[in-house]
């Protein structure tokens, strides 16, 4: 079993990274955002959308697009339905103790999107690792403070007027990938993450556990340049 989380902000290339893992590893991709998404989904369904235009917004081409019948875009009304919904007004561990309750035993999943603190713990309690990937140009997709907020991050690089759910300075990660280079630098960043990953877990477990058998075929892989 592997667990991965990635980190960063929007077009950080966290989908690129997914894919690539879930490709090379099997890692299958369960984003934290899936029930939140399905509840979405019911609302826009009520209001006359058909299935192939509610995935557009929710995933696809139109999530940065203001959706008729709400007003308002697919991300904004995920990051609020996420946070001030589900996390302030239900409970902090809502979203992350639901993702964790999903995993089964053996199943390698990774959350690509961790946004909070205990999201990263839900993945580090798995025995999991968390990898920040940071790209320049790249800044958080929604502010609390308005103008201000943007000032601060765009002169200061401070993130304290940014959305909660933007704070990507309050997660310690395992790893920080810069990507910064070609996409095969990208891959070769996170083969680096994963190898040290891997070692840490053989150093971790009683030899001949499933962990460490586990861990050995994916340093294999992780050895094994490109897909």
């Amino acid at each position: 079993m592997t667990v991965v989380g990635l980190a960063g902000f929007a077009q950080s290339g966290k989908t690129t990274a997914a894919l690539y893992l879930e490709k090379k590893y099997g890692i299958r991709r369960k984003h934290i955002a899936e029930p939140l998404r399905a509840m979405l989904a019911v609302l826009l369904q009520a209001n006359g959308m058909k299935a192939d235009e509610i995935t557009r917004y929710l995933e696809g081409d139109l999530k940065e697009q203001v959706i008729p019948c709400l007003g308002v875009t697919s991300r904004y009304a995920q990051i609020t339905i996420g946070t001030e919904w589900g996390r302030e007004l239900i409970g902090q561990d809502l979203w992350a103790n639901t993702w964790e309750r999903g995993i089964a035993e053996g199943d390698s999943v990774m959350n690509d999107s961790v946004r909070f603190p205990n999201e990263a713990d839900a993945i580090r309690r798995r025995g999991g690792v968390v990898i920040m990937i940071k790209r320049p140009g790249t800044k958080p997709a929604k502010l609390k403070w308005g103008k201000l907020g943007e000032f601060l991050y765009d002169k200061l690089g401070l993130l304290w007027g940014v959305h909660d759910s933007e704070r990507i300075d309050r997660i310690k990660p395992d790893f920080v990938i810069h990507n910064d280079a070609s996409v095969e630098q990208l891959y070769a960043d996170l083969d680096e993450a994963m190898a040290l990953h891997f070692k840490k877990v053989q150093r971790t477990s009683f030899a001949g556990s499933k962990a460490a058998a586990g861990a050995a075929v994916g340093l294999a892989l992780a050895s094994a340049s490109g897909l």
